[in-house]
């Protein structure tokens, strides 16, 4: 029987990762690929697949997230939507059982360089209208899941508005020549074997003793709170 790795999920005393705040030095993040795709050399295609999910890529952060964990797939049944809900602060895990999930050996990682993307503009002027431009600024934000503490995604912000770029349902809000941009970036950025990669220490995504006590009594207390 296979057993979901309890290092990939959150832990009570853990904290929300700041990237802007966190050294990022040799620190990579990993996309799960199909591995027959990535074989074949094609890093583009294996990346256009998810060109639904350009807009907020989910990865991992390699270190305590281990290679052979992007094998890793969630069974699409009811249970799926429980598990991928957002995880917050002093909020208890939900760990998979054996029939939530399974490995897929068609699945491998690509990588990318947390300090490369993590703060990357993509900037270019508009193909059919004359002064409107696009100017852009990548964000990898830590969005954890009841599962999975390690995930993380992609987020674009608009420079001169501050606001999240994302796609409209039924549209095409860019020029394809932007979106070809966006392919680009990822697959430029994109590396098959990584170089020197480290995990994050403990103090890095936990909270020390003393803040976690404060923090969480403040957090029961607002619980209590709002229940009168």
């Amino acid at each position: 029987m296979t057993i979901y790795p309890h290092r990939l999920l959150p832990k009570i005393n853990n904290k929300i990762i700041q990237v802007d705040q966190t050294n990022s030095d040799s620190l990579w993040l990993a996309r799960q690929v199909p591995t027959d795709i990535l074989r074949s050399g094609d890093t583009l295609r294996a990346i256009s697949q998810y060109s639904n999910h350009f807009f907020d890529l989910s990865v991992n952060l390699v270190g305590h997230f281990k290679k052979d964990d992007i094998k890793i797939v969630l069974q699409n049944r009811d249970s799926k939507k429980h598990l991928i809900q957002e995880w917050r602060e002093f909020e208890f895990y939900r760990k998979p059982k054996p029939s939530e999930f399974y490995t897929d050996s068609n699945c491998s990682p690509i990588y990318f360089e947390l300090e490369k993307v993590h703060g990357f503009p993509l900037k270019m002027a508009h193909p059919s209208i004359p002064d409107k431009s696009y100017d852009y600024l990548c964000r990898i934000i830590h969005k954890p899941t009841k599962c999975n503490f390690w995930h993380f995604q992609f987020e674009w912000r608009d420079r001169n508005t501050g606001k999240i770029v994302k796609p409209i349902e039924g549209k095409r809000p860019f020029p394809r020549s932007l979106l070809t941009d966006f392919k680009n970036m990822y697959r430029i950025h994109s590396k098959r074997n990584p170089g020197n990669m480290r995990s994050l220490n403990r103090l890095e995504f936990k909270h020390s003793t003393r803040k976690f006590l404060l923090k969480y009594f403040k957090f029961l207390f607002g619980l209590s709170s709002n229940k009168n």
